[in-house]
């Protein structure tokens, strides 16, 4: 369908994206397509916090690009659940309303750092909910910002596949982002008293 090109900044957990920015391309992701909120943060703490007081268990040693991994499969039911899905556009009673969903993925880990490095969420959904699939992958990877090493999100993909009943029509919509350009943004400063003369600049 196209693509777009933004600066999201991560403040006090959440994700913020200057309103601004989308107007600068032709492609205008709050206007159509399908859009994914929380995979550059916020969705690593929520699953991690969901499936502590849902259900994990082992599931297996796999072999990737990063060495072997350790991968975790987890169950969230409804009622532990702060994964939620919304709907625009259906020509249904049913479009442009929320739906919270319990949900279900891995996590693989890397065993000599601890390090999450791939993360995957599927909706549990209802048998009458509009939406047939909501399901979200992000991986994560060594960057360096400021001269120092962070694991942070490298790309994420989302998957929604959606049945509008009175349309006849099932839409299967994808998102494949990339995160790349990192940059470290902080200041540093000093408190005087009246007592202390400035230093000369």
């Amino acid at each position: 369908m196209g693509s777009s090109k933004v600066i999201v900044a991560y403040r006090n957990g959440k994700e913020v994206v200057d309103p601004r920015e989308w107007g600068k391309h032709p492609s205008h992701p709050e206007d159509e397509g399908l859009i994914t909120r929380g995979t550059f943060g916020p969705i690593l703490s929520t699953v991690i916090a969901d499936a502590a007081r849902g259900e994990m268990t082992w599931d297996r040693w796999e072999r990737g690009g990063a060495g072997t991994l350790a991968v975790f499969r987890y169950r969230v039911p409804e009622n532990q659940s702060h994964y939620s899905l919304a709907f625009h556009g259906l020509s249904s009673d049913r479009g442009g309303a929320n739906q919270g969903a319990g949900y279900y993925g891995e996590v693989a880990i890397d065993p000599a750092a601890g390090t999450i490095l791939r993360l995957t969420v599927q909706a549990d959904l209802a048998l009458d909910s509009p939406i047939l699939r909501g399901d979200i992958m992000v991986e994560y990877g060594p960057v360096e910002i400021g001269g120092k090493p962070y694991t942070c999100p490298i790309r994420s993909v989302s998957i929604s596949l959606d049945d509008d009943p009175f349309a006849r029509t099932v839409t299967n919509l994808l998102n494949d982002v990339t995160f790349a350009d990192y940059h470290l943004f902080r200041a540093e400063s000093r408190v005087l008293t009246g007592n202390i003369p400035a230093p000369d600049p």
